[in-house]
């Protein structure tokens, strides 16, 4: 279950706008084809890269990005987390250019939360493991 390349993510309720993208706030894309959730605010539990999060969470389709969530004026939400489905691997694009890839292998009987590095991430594949 851990996560290579990963650069801390900010565990607080940060928000951005268009110019900060990518530099304050990850931005998540999901070319997956599969729905699945993010997060603000992750904090560690489980060791670095496994946690909790609180904040504003949402369902991302599966050829959505994360810049379609906003706040009330307009600014960009930081994500932090993705959510793993018990006995699921998750498998994205991380880090600078998104070139580094990582897989969150989840072999718990319950969901988890997984980091995600601050220059975001491009969801690549959701499935049974």
């Amino acid at each position: 279950m851990a996560l290579l390349g990963a650069a801390p993510a900010k565990a607080t309720d940060f928000r951005c706008t268009q110019s900060q993208l990518q530099i304050n706030c990850g931005v998540i894309y999901n070319t997956s084809g599969a729905s699945i959730r993010i997060a603000t605010n992750f904090s560690p539990t489980y060791g670095s890269d496994v946690g909790t999060v609180s904040g504003f969470t949402a369902t991302l389709g599966g050829t959505q990005n994360s810049n379609s969530f906003k706040d009330g004026s307009g600014r960009f939400y930081d994500w932090d987390a993705v959510y793993v489905p018990p006995r699921h691997c998750l498998t994205m694009n991380v880090g600078p250019g998104l070139a580094s890839t990582v897989q969150y292998r989840n072999t718990r009987t319950t969901g988890v939360w997984y980091k995600v590095n601050n220059v975001g991430a491009n969801v690549r594949g959701l499935r049974s493991c």
